[in-house]
């Protein structure tokens, strides 16, 4: 094998991604990419339709939807959502 001459350092938050996990955190990865594309889906859809029809009602549609679901699918979508945030703020600290 042809390995490089000079190598670099990783960073601490670099690690997990290079030495994997337990599968705990396979879970949670999975799952949280999961949940969140789920919550942005849905809420992708809301806003557009909001935009198309140049009315709320959509979004509000969306909440009445989101009060009938079960307590398990509104705990997925607040996790999606949280998960969003926490991508969106790792994003801006670059």
């Amino acid at each position: 094998m042809n390995y490089p001459a000079k190598y670099f350092v990783l960073e601490q938050s670099e690690l997990p991604e290079v030495s994997g996990g337990g599968l705990l955190d396979v879970f949670d990865r999975v799952t949280a990419y999961t949940f969140q594309n789920q919550f942005l889906g849905s809420m992708r859809t809301a806003v557009w339709n909001c935009l198309l029809q140049k009315s709320l009602q959509p979004t509000v549609d969306w909440a009445k939807d989101f009060w009938q679901m079960s307590l398990l699918r509104k705990a997925t979508f607040l996790y999606g959502g949280v998960r969003l945030g926490q991508t969106v703020a790792n994003y801006w600290k670059m």
